[in-house]
């Protein structure tokens, strides 16, 4: 090996290392600036009664890390969803309340509303929302020890 080679090897080293650090200075700088709960927040002032506000409700409700602030966004986006008739944001809105519950361990208030999410997510024939639905179900039945059921949703999730 020649000397030279050596140097432009750690000269080249020293360069990658210099754009990584400050590739991973630019990328925190961004992230660190970004609150997507403001975000969320502005469009829900600016669309309120539209589409775009119930999402961005969603959104807010799956945020939040207490019941009582997730359950309220979840709550605001249903009533919404339901005024403007779309039947995603409903179903959105209802698995995210279902979830809440279950996280409680109100299984049985939560499943009844994963199912209605369920019937929602099948009459639009959004195929994500069934799996994700069934996946769910499959998860809180195993931990309610009703393994029968559980494999049931397991294999149509």
């Amino acid at each position: 090996m020649s000397l030279s080679f050596i140097y432009n090897f750690q000269n080249d080293l020293v360069k990658s290392k210099s754009i990584l650090i400050l590739l991973v200075f630019f990328v925190s700088m961004v992230y660190g600036q970004i609150n997507p709960e403001a975000s969320l927040r502005s469009i829900v002032d600016k669309h309120e009664g539209n589409i775009a506000g119930v999402d961005a409700l969603a959104n807010l409700a799956n945020l939040q890390s207490t019941f009582d602030s997730g359950m309220k966004y979840a709550q605001q986006g249903l009533a919404l969803a339901e005024k403007i008739n779309y039947k995603n944001g409903k179903a959105d809105c209802l698995f995210i309340i279902a979830n809440q519950n279950i996280g409680l361990g109100n299984f049985a208030t939560g499943i009844q509303y994963a199912l209605d999410a369920l019937d929602i997510y099948k009459e639009v024939s959004d195929n994500v929302g069934i799996a994700t639905v069934h996946l769910s179900l499959q998860g809180t039945y195993r931990d309610v020890e009703d393994y029968r059921k559980a494999l049931r949703y397991a294999l149509a999730g």
